[in-house]
């Protein structure tokens, strides 16, 4: 997932990190439910990269507490909203796109 997602991969489960895995698959109900918890991570903009800083969560993040609660909560479900750069630049391709069409629809 993490390589797909374009995150950093996992290299070590030290023994604070597999304490930290275990307590959050016991909050979730169970490693069966850690897709889920994956899919939140890989499918949110936001944790991905698409942010002001270009940050990119990453193990120890979603195996946080406070975290993991707010990744679980739905706190990041609305992060997947475009960045203002890239509405601005999805706008700036449409203007460009009517003024060679000839027809500038308006745009200032």
């Amino acid at each position: 997932m993490a390589e797909k997602a374009g995150l950093s991969k996992v290299q070590r489960l030290t023994t604070p990190r597999y304490r930290s895995l275990a307590a959050r698959i016991a909050e979730i109900g169970g490693i069966e439910n850690w897709p889920m918890v994956l899919g939140k991570v890989s499918g949110n903009a936001f944790l991905t990269g698409s942010n002001k800083t270009g940050w990119r969560a990453d193990f120890d993040f979603v195996l946080q507490q406070k975290s993991f609660t707010k990744l679980m909560e739905g706190g990041y479900d609305g992060s997947n909203r475009p960045a203002q750069s890239d509405i601005q630049r999805a706008l700036d391709d449409e203007r460009s796109r009517a003024r060679e069409s000839g027809n500038d629809l308006g745009f200032p």
